[in-house]
């Protein structure tokens, strides 16, 4: 790995002609960050970072930096050496390379880009801002008229609302005063010197009022796109991300008999992954969980019970395999064939119309919530394997073959995580819990789901413990196939 530096050494330049200012102290960022840095330094590779300031790097859910495009073999060369793994950003990060580590239960992220554009659109000249870095910083930046543009006008076309570190850091560039003649030289090739010259003179205006601040952004994104290049780059990411069908989610499904904490544990792997750029997306893909109509209907055409076709068969006197209770059924009542039958006839058209139900609600689920889905990972909650197994309630065997032949054609999770809690443990969270049809739940859905080779998952610590311990050891399995999707 990196030896015993944590800290990137700061670079020796010539002097300028500019007066000296205080160096950012660079004790604070995080050492992955840091020993990705200085793999950088190491490999003489030149980069800048595309923010404010050097304040409060060690919060921020990613590290931007600018590379030119003829250092990026060496330099993606040495972030792999640092531990980083490449994410295929797809869209998201269209005009970006972007590397992930992931080290004491946190995502580290390094979005190298070379350009500045968004969503098809360019803003800055990458070249003329490369050639003016100022080094006068523990860590290189961009010169404050370019830093200034980049974090402005990159949050204008983004939509989003500036953070208060980054409103603090424009007004202390605007107070240095910003050479005119640099922001210029910026900003009228892409139309936006005029507009330019207003936001430095009323930018506490824009600052404070968010009514101000929107239409700002429509001026700006008028003006951009009144440059050729720009409507056509916009043109083709737009048409890329309405008609692309290419993207998949990766889909973890996590499931186990009702009050083993599925739901617990999808929420907390949901939070781990928010701030990173493997945003995941949790989902409800249970079968009873539901609480729209057609899910209050399917729980009320959920199978007996009783399978009344093999009460009928066994009346008949083929050998069938009978349970206990329908074996005292048939010695108590004797009961007759045609009612028997007509009876067997009315629950096997009930189990065909509860199983169509049940598919087609979670097929509009899946289309909706999952295939649409633009999130990284998706955590379903739940899948069709939870069919059999009514909450509170042991497994029915009622079409059973019906249920393997959906299994098989319903589509596939990436990864299965069973929520292997005992129900000692299970019901210390649930005291209504019953010991004999959880246990029927659970030994039910082991034998169904190990042809599937899940991931069992030891309730041996807290919902948010789990989820940071299995991102430590499978983080690069789902980087690996999220990169296969993309």
């Amino acid at each position: 790995m990196m030896g015993e530096a944590q800290t990137p050494a700061p670079v020796h330049t010539e002097q300028t002609s500019r007066p000296t200012v205080r160096r950012s102290s660079s004790r604070d960022i995080p050492r992955p960050v840091a020993e990705g840095l200085q793999c950088l330094r190491e490999s003489a590779v030149p980069f800048a970072l595309l923010h404010a300031d050097t304040n409060g790097l060690d919060q921020l859910p990613c590290l931007e930096l600018h590379i030119d495009p003829g250092e990026h073999k060496i330099a993606f060369a040495a972030l792999r050496r640092a531990g980083y793994r490449e994410m295929h950003g797809g869209l998201r990060f269209a005009a970006a390379r972007v590397f992930l580590r992931h080290e004491n239960g946190r995502f580290f992220a390094l979005v190298i880009r070379a350009e500045f554009v968004h969503e098809g659109v360019r803003f800055m000249d990458a070249r003329l801002a490369s050639g003016r870095v100022d080094m006068r910083h523990a860590l290189p930046l961009l010169g404050a008229e370019d830093r200034f543009l980049y974090v402005l006008v990159a949050s204008l076309l983004t939509g989003r609302a500036l953070t208060d570190g980054e409103k603090v850091a424009l007004r202390k560039l605007r107070r240095d005063r910003l050479d005119a003649a640099r922001l210029v030289d910026q900003t009228r090739p892409f139309g936006l010197d005029e507009e330019m010259r207003r936001i430095v003179q009323d930018l506490e205006l824009y600052l404070w009022d968010p009514k101000q601040w929107k239409r700002l952004a429509r001026r700006v994104r008028r003006a951009l796109l009144r440059v050729p290049e720009n409507k056509r780059g916009a043109w083709s990411h737009w048409k890329a991300s309405r008609m692309r069908k290419s993207f998949k989610p990766v889909v973890l499904a996590v499931t186990g008999p009702s009050g083993s904490g599925c739901t617990t544990f999808a929420r907390a792997l949901e939070q781990q992954l928010e701030r990173s750029p493997l945003r995941a997306s949790r989902v409800d893909m249970g079968c009873w969980n539901a609480t729209s109509l057609l899910a209050a209907l399917v729980r009320r055409l959920a199978p007996t019970e009783t399978a009344w076709g093999r009460l009928y068969r066994a009346a008949c006197g083929r050998s069938t395999h009978l349970s206990d209770a329908e074996r005292r059924y048939l010695a108590t009542r004797r009961p007759s064939l045609a009612p028997l039958a007509a009876r067997a006839a009315w629950h096997a058209a009930r189990n065909v119309v509860f199983h169509v139900l049940v598919v087609t609600m979670l097929s509009l689920r899946y289309a909706r919530r999952v295939s649409r889905n633009r999130a990284a990972i998706v955590v379903a909650d739940g899948w069709i394997y939870d069919l059999g197994f009514r909450p509170g309630r042991a497994p029915y065997t009622n079409g059973a073959r019906l249920r393997r032949w959906i299994y098989q054609r319903f589509p596939l999770p990436d990864g299965i995580l069973y929520t292997a809690t005992g129900y000692e443990q299970a019901a210390s969270h649930n005291r209504t819990l019953e010991r004999e049809p959880y246990e029927a739940a659970q030994r039910g859905m082991r034998r169904l789901l190990e042809p599937q080779e899940p991931l069992e998952l030891l309730p041996d610590a807290a919902p948010e413990q789990m989820a940071t311990t299995f991102l430590h050891r499978y983080w690069a399995h789902l980087l690996e196939r999220h990169n296969r999707h993309t």
